[in-house]
């Protein structure tokens, strides 16, 4: 049985959007007896509900959590949560989850330090977070 964490899961399922986060879901629901488990920043959000529709193949099921990329408890708390669904480890992280806002895409002179400042939370100190969160679960594999 695999077990597959995809960040920003819910993303990209309407025809404007990148269907990156949303696509790896469904790739990975395809399989046979894998578990994907998808984090989500809004839980209320009707592309949160849609995941649970993706088809699945025989043996594979999805785990939906809420992870804002830059609260540092977000991730502590989702991982806490899997063991209430028998996961106690992970074969592959997906860090998918980012932000982009065209106004931190402008010249120097013009960018706003707050837009600077989202991007390098979402896209650079989110990783870290995520990363560090996992790695115990990761590193079960081979313990």
């Amino acid at each position: 049985m695999a077990t597959v964490l995809v960040s920003g899961a819910n993303k990209g399922k309407d025809a404007q959007a990148l269907r990156i986060g949303y696509g790896f879901v469904q790739k990975y629901l395809a399989r046979p007896n894998t578990t994907v488990i998808g984090t989500v920043r809004d839980p209320s959000a009707a592309s949160f509900k849609a995941l649970y529709d993706i088809p699945k193949a025989l043996g594979s099921s999805i785990i939906l959590v809420k992870v804002e990329s830059t609260s540092e408890t977000d991730a502590i708390e989702a991982v806490k949560s899997l063991s209430t669904f028998g996961i106690d480890h992970l074969d592959l992280v997906l860090r998918n989850a980012g932000v982009v806002k065209l106004a931190a895409f402008v010249p120097v002179a013009d960018l706003k330090i707050p837009d600077l400042m989202e991007h390098a939370d979402v896209n650079a100190a989110g990783v870290v977070l995520l990363f560090q969160t996992v790695l115990p679960v990761l590193e079960s594999l081979h313990s």
